[in-house]
C-alpha cells in the first residue's frame, strides 16, 4: 500500500483484516507446557545415555590396562603384574580398584617395587563409578596366562547401581580375565554393592 509520498508502507504484525499480531498468553503457556513435558521425558534418557557411554569409556580403560599388561609379559618374556593401588606406588591388598592400579615386574626378590620394576601408574575410574575385583593383583607369565586359580572378574558400577543394589546392564558391567589371559566385557548386569 502506498502513502501520500508514493512510499510503500509496511506492515508489520499486522494481518489483512487490520488485527495486530503476535502470541496470546494461551498459546505462549501452551508451549511452555510442551516444552516442560519434552524436558521432564528428555533429561532422564540423556543421563542414561551419558552414563552408559561413561560405563563404556571406562571398561575401555580396565580392559586396555589388562591387555597391556598381558603384553608387556610376553615382550618382557618375564612375568608381569597388574595390581589395585590407592598411593601409585605400592600394591594395596584390597579388592577396590577404583583408586588405581599399577603394573610393574619383579626383578629382585624383594618386595619393593623400583623405578626399575615400574612399566605404568594409572588413575583408576573417575566420575560415580566404582571398580571391585574378586583379586587385588593379577600376574601374567610370560605366555600370557595368569597364575590365578580363578578367573578374575571385576565389577564396574555407576553410582545409582550401588544406591539400588541392581543386576541392570545400563548401570554396570562384567570384566572377565580367564586364566588363559583373555579378558572381556560382558553388559550383563555386575553385582554392585
Amino acid at each position: 500500500m502506498k502513502n501520500k509520498t508514493g512510499l510503500v508502507e509496511t506492515l508489520d504484525r499486522v494481518d489483512m483484516e487490520g488485527r495486530e499480531g503476535g502470541f496470546t498468553l494461551i498459546e505462549l503457556m501452551l508451549v511452555l507446557v510442551v516444552v516442560g513435558i519434552l524436558l521432564l521425558v528428555g533429561i532422564p534418557l540423556l543421563q542414561n545415555l551419558m552414563q552408559g557411554n561413561q560405563l563404556v569409556g571406562q571398561a575401555t580403560k580396565v580392559t586396555a590396562a589388562l591387555t597391556f599388561a598381558r603384553s608387556e609379559a610376553s615382550s618382557r618374556s618375564r612375568p608381569v603384574v597388574i595390581c589395585a593401588s590407592n598411593n601409585g606406588s605400592s600394591c594395596s591388598t584390597s579388592d577396590n580398584w577404583t583408586g588405581g592400579w599399577i603394573i610393574y615386574t619383579q626383578l629382585d626378590a624383594d618386595v619393593a617395587i623400583s623405578d626399575d620394576e615400574m612399566i605404568k601408574k594409572e588413575i583408576g575410574v573417575f566420575g560415580n563409578v566404582t571398580l571391585n575385583a574378586n583379586v587385588d593383583r593379577i600376574v601374567f607369565e610370560y605366555s600370557g596366562e595368569t597364575t590365578l586359580t580363578a578367573p578374575a572378574v571385576f565389577h564396574l558400577c555407576a553410582e545409582n547401581a550401588l544406591d539400588a543394589n541392581v543386576n541392570d546392564s545400563r548401570r554396570s558391567r562384567l570384566i572377565n580375565v580367564s586364566l588363559s589371559g583373555i579378558t572381556n566385557v560382558r553388559n550383563e548386569g555386575a553385582t554392585c554393592t
